[in-house]
């Protein structure tokens, strides 16, 4: 009879271990799956904002999940100013987005043909294709991050916003963990 009470306390105390360990091992999984997605959004987030500073206020162009800045940056050349007028020199317009089917916040980098000292929208920029309005622009560049479900600019005086949601299953759950950031910058002086 001893026997059998010590070997059901022991079952009973290896089924409450069994418990803390799984429970344990679920929050790690999602305590993981969350940080993840944050370290994801927030170098795709540090990276619009570092942008977002150098550019234009004056020229910054917005459409659904799409958001347009001026760069005085090429693939080789770096900032510069017009001698004369003192006036930065435009060389890129950089195209943050989120691609829908692939759930994917990217960046797509479209060097002008004739740099500029005057900020001008990409709808005036002729980048080989013809005078293209934003929408245009939403195909090919570099993955900031994955498993984007939202990307929303916004403006709020002379402070823009990005925020950025992301989710994703975690291992053994159905249910996705989501992660929301937001982000702002003010671009330079028009």
């Amino acid at each position: 009879m001893e026997v059998l009470l010590a070997a059901g306390l022991l079952s009973l105390l290896l089924l409450l271990h069994l418990n803390i360990f799984q429970g344990g091992m679920s929050s790690w999984q999602k305590v993981e799956t969350q940080g993840s997605l944050l370290q994801q959004l927030q170098v795709a987030g540090d990276r619009w904002a570092r942008d977002c500073l150098q550019s234009s206020g004056s020229n910054v162009e917005v459409a659904t999940e799409t958001m347009a800045l001026l760069s005085p940056t090429s693939k080789t050349e770096g900032p510069a100013c017009d001698p004369l007028s003192g006036l930065v020199i435009w060389r890129r317009s950089e195209v943050f987005f989120r691609d829908a089917p692939s759930r994917e916040f990217r960046l797509r980098k479209l060097d002008w043909p004739v740099p500029s000292s005057i900020a001008q929208p990409i709808e005036q920029v002729d980048f080989g294709t013809g005078l293209q309005p934003l929408n245009f622009y939403r195909n090919g560049g570099d993955v900031q991050a994955r498993d984007v479900d939202l990307a929303e600019f916004s403006r709020q005086g002379n402070c823009w916003q990005l925020l950025l949601r992301a989710s994703q299953k975690r291992y053994g759950r159905e249910a996705r963990e989501t992660v929301e950031v937001r982000f702002l910058a003010i671009p330079r002086n028009q």
